[in-house]
């Protein structure tokens, strides 16, 4: 950046809280690249999915990361070694996979305080300090960060009542908000991994309300992408100017 003339990215304050990234899965939908490489080692440019998202954190002040490990795990710590970043990066190996939560009872010891959980095939380009300042606000054990989607469907659809057709909406547009794979938790999840087994997010915060935890979600109109499908990819690679 300094060569380019740039004035390099320095955050704005320095936040302490862990994040962890989810980035043992198999990466099945992005078949057949993920057969050769590790998702999170999928290139955007001269970066890897991975380097992205742990510079967009520290781009808001996070410095201390937590990967959590498991296909193709070796690729994944090979280019850790090489690598050189300017933040702490740590991992753990599953034994087993565990799921998009599961993997959070192997590091319990190291999440004492709030701490934020990513997939590793979602990008956001948000400030994440003021979604975690929201999540303490709310006094919430779980905060989602989800996103306004259009849903088109490209069709006429029938409205039928009693087996009559009572009109006809030609190609609707569906308002929703979606999961990014972006969580803040509070280390109260822990009692919900006790059995350390494979667990998704969903289960476990299927769990959380059905126990009375406060689940609450952060909605965002802009600045996700979801790298996981191909078609997101290369939404990602123009967006780079590749």
């Amino acid at each position: 950046e300094v060569l380019e003339g740039k004035e390099p990215e320095v955050p704005s304050r320095r936040r302490e809280n862990v994040i962890v990234v989810m980035a043992g899965g198999r990466g099945q939908r992005m078949d057949p690249f993920t057969r050769i490489f590790p998702k999170p080692l999928i290139p955007i440019g001269d970066k890897t999915v991975l380097e992205i998202i742990m510079d967009r954190f520290h781009r808001w002040g996070f410095h201390r990361f937590i990967l959590t490990l498991n296909y193709k795990k070796d690729y994944i710590k090979i280019f850790l070694s090489e690598a050189r970043f300017p933040y702490t990066v740590t991992w753990v190996e599953e034994p087993s996979f565990m799921g998009t939560a599961g993997g959070l009872s192997l590091i319990e010891e190291h999440l004492r305080e709030t701490f934020i959980v990513a997939n590793c095939d979602s990008l956001l380009d948000i400030d994440i300090g003021e979604v975690l300042n929201w999540h303490r606000e709310q006094g919430a054990s779980l905060t989602v960060i989800g996103c306004y989607y259009e849903v088109k469907i490209p069709f006429g659809v029938l409205e039928v009542g009693d087996g009559k057709l009572t009109g006809i909406l030609e190609k609707p547009t569906h308002d929703t908000i979606v999961n990014t794979g972006v969580y803040v938790l509070e280390p109260v999840v822990f009692e919900y991994l006790r059995d350390r087994r494979e667990m998704d997010m969903n289960d476990l915060i299927g769990k959380m309300i059905a126990s009375g935890r406060k689940v609450t979600v952060y909605p965002i109109h802009a600045g996700w992408t979801d790298i996981g499908q191909w078609d997101r990819y290369k939404e990602a690679l123009r967006e780079h100017g590749l």
